[in-house]
């Protein structure tokens, strides 16, 4: 792979900072690190401030720049700022010629130095200007307060416990419950909200005053008390550019190309992860015409209906690339699912693929994967999408009958009726339809009353707070909000973070990159969506092999429900049985497996209620 001399830091990072001096707050530190091994396995650092009231930990996972020139904590040349940082700024050449105009002075080759002088620089608004993959923290020992913040989509996490003059941070929610400072107290509305989605909703965990930094947000803590909490970039819905489709194609084009090669960079062996859907193709084909030889990875089954064998192989062949293929088979997964279970840093009912994947990818070699996260979310390709705009179109045609469509009942969303659009709600209820987990009936069937009683979390109202309407965002235009904001930021992202991290891997979005988002979505909608599924990403890769285009849509899926019933059926029921009284009915869970063996529901709503009951016990969290 190309060679370059910053130094990357894709790893864990932690911190506690307090009013005073806190007895065993080093020993806490330590302990945090040391639960994130996983993530930086090459080496730790730790700071601690003049008054004794901040602590800084850092693992390493050395991707590029191997010395200790760029080790971390880092601080400036007065030693006035310290940094912890996990992740990746793609623009920091252009960020340090800029700042070296300004008299700054470099003493690495590093990323991370780039940060820590635009926050000398800009303060605050250096987030503006950061192009990559980040969570850190900087503390200012002249002011005595802590600056931490995140990327725009929350590639990386940072999780915080805040209370009593002391303000605790991770990259893993499993991390502060080391520290000793965190009880291990089950959050109420979190477990709804994971019910209900199959992953913890926005800034919610599971644990009782642990909570999730949004995505494009930063926080000012100071004396152990966040004194700011704002947010400095929104995904933008309303299109700008009125451009024609040539025009557009030729921008996704060059945008696409800069975002994948940038992140092929790395002096470790690194990779794609190809299934023959056009996401990864795209990536793939791109990578292929920057003039390099690149390794990629698929994982085969013996089941012949999820087996994409046929259309990762033809890329693979097309483009000539260095290509690993791993059979994964039901004894395989016998054998391993447990271990995946223990790798959630926090339960979920979408995540146990990504670890596998993420264990085929270190076992062929690889440090660094490429991934084709994004695709669906930004370039409009999953099925709900298709049946949204089918909907508002027959919407618009029966709009005469209105008045009288009012008085009908939502419908169930498959259904082809545009009722679901005729309510204030209507959008929020038919995502939650789609995405939903474990919803309406069936939640009230599976949890106790007295459980749901003592929770707030209601999923349509905190749908409903992530629409913008003072942008007056058209019925697709939010349905793809709640897929970047729901979907892809509680779900998808969060299990490949500690899914690959769990491994030691780095996987990296190249269609997540913010300027190739911000320029898409700010297209027309008939442009984006065009006359051809992805056509945007099927014509700027232009060779992606025909069958791999015409295919039918299909997701990254393993064959979970075949070996769950199959193989694993007693192991399974024993898990889902051991669900909490306190907060499951043991009648409602009956119907619920009796559904499952019958095959009349999806497996991911046991195992969402599986995932959850073995985390609850791993952790010994109390209900």
């Amino acid at each position: 792979m190309q060679a370059g001399s910053r130094s990357k830091r894709v790893c864990g990072i932690a911190g506690i900072v307090s009013e005073k001096n806190v007895s065993g707050a080093g020993e806490a530190i330590k302990r945090m690190t040391d639960a994130m091994k996983h993530r930086g396995p090459d080496g730790e650092g730790f700071y601690r401030s003049s008054n004794g009231c901040c602590l800084l930990g850092h693992r390493r996972l050395a991707i590029i720049d191997l010395s200790e020139n760029a080790a971390q904590p880092m601080s400036n040349e007065d030693g006035s700022l310290q940094l912890v940082f996990n992740g990746e700024i793609y623009n920091f050449k252009e960020l340090r010629k800029e700042l070296e105009s300004y008299g700054h002075r470099f003493h690495s080759n590093s990323d991370s130095e780039t940060i820590l002088h635009g926050y000398e620089q800009w303060r605050e608004k250096c987030v503006e200007r950061l192009r990559g993959m980040f969570a850190f923290a900087i503390w200012d020992e002249r002011e005595e307060r802590l600056f931490i913040a995140r990327d725009r989509f929350g590639v990386k996490p940072l999780y915080y416990h805040q209370k009593d003059g002391m303000f605790i941070f991770a990259s893993e929610v499993r991390a502060l419950l080391a520290s000793g400072f965190v009880p291990r107290k089950l959050d109420k509305e979190g477990v709804i909200g994971f019910l209900n989605f199959g992953a913890c909703p926005d800034t919610l965990t599971l644990i009782d005053g642990i909570r999730l930094l949004k995505p494009a947000h930063y926080l000012v803590v100071k004396d152990g008390e966040i004194i700011e909490n704002k947010e400095y970039w929104q995904i933008p819905l309303q299109w700008t550019n009125d451009i024609s489709s040539s025009e557009a194609l030729e921008s996704v084009k060059e945008l696409l190309r800069e975002s994948i090669r940038l992140r092929l960079i790395s002096d470790v062996p690194l990779g794609i992860f190809l299934s023959g859907g056009v996401d990864s193709s795209t990536i793939a084909v791109i990578a292929a015409k920057l003039g390099q030889r690149i390794k990629t990875l698929s994982i085969v089954f013996k089941e012949e209906n999820f087996n994409e064998q046929r259309y990762s192989s033809a890329v693979a062949k097309q483009i000539n690339s260095e290509h690993t293929e791993i059979l994964l088979t039901a004894e395989d997964f016998q054998h391993l699912w447990r271990a995946s279970l223990d790798s959630m840093d926090l339960p979920t009912a979408d995540g146990i693929n990504t670890w596998f994947v993420s264990k085929a990818a270190k076992d062929a070699g690889l440090t660094v994967a490429l991934a084709g996260v994004g695709g669906d979310d930004v370039f409009w390709g999953y099925i709900p999408y298709k049946r949204v705009r089918r909907h508002v179109q027959i919407l618009k045609t029966l709009s005469f009958l209105r008045p009288v469509l009012r008085q009908i009942s939502f419908l169930h969303p498959k259904d082809k009726f545009p009722a679901l659009f005729l309510s204030g709600d209507a959008s929020t209820r038919y995502y939650l339809a789609e995405r939903g987990c474990i919803i309406d009936r069936m939640l009230q069937s599976v949890v106790t009353e007295d459980f749901l009683k003592s929770s707030d979390f209601d999923p349509l109202k905190y749908l409903v707070s992530l629409i913008p309407y003072e942008s007056h965002p058209l019925p697709l235009e939010i349905h793809q909000m709640f897929e970047l904001r729901v979907y892809m930021h509680n779900q998808l992202l969060r299990d490949i973070d500690f899914m690959g991290m769990s491994h030691s891997l780095e996987i990296r979005e190249p269609l997540l990159d913010h300027r190739l988002i911000e320029y898409v979505l700010s297209l027309p909608v008939e442009t984006r969506i065009g006359k051809r599924q992805k056509w945007l990403l099927v014509d700027a890769a232009e060779n992606i092999p025909k069958e791999c285009v015409e295919r039918p849509k299909m997701g990254f899926t393993f064959p979970f429900a075949i070996w769950f019933r199959k193989h694993l059926l007693s192991d399974v029921k024993a898990m889902f049985f051991s669900a909490p009284k306190e907060i499951f009915s043991q009648n409602g869970l009956e119907r619920l497996w009796q559904r499952f063996v019958n095959g009349k529901i999806h497996w991911s709503r046991v195992w969402a209620i599986c995932a959850f009951s073995y985390w609850l016990d791993k952790n010994r969290i109390t209900v």
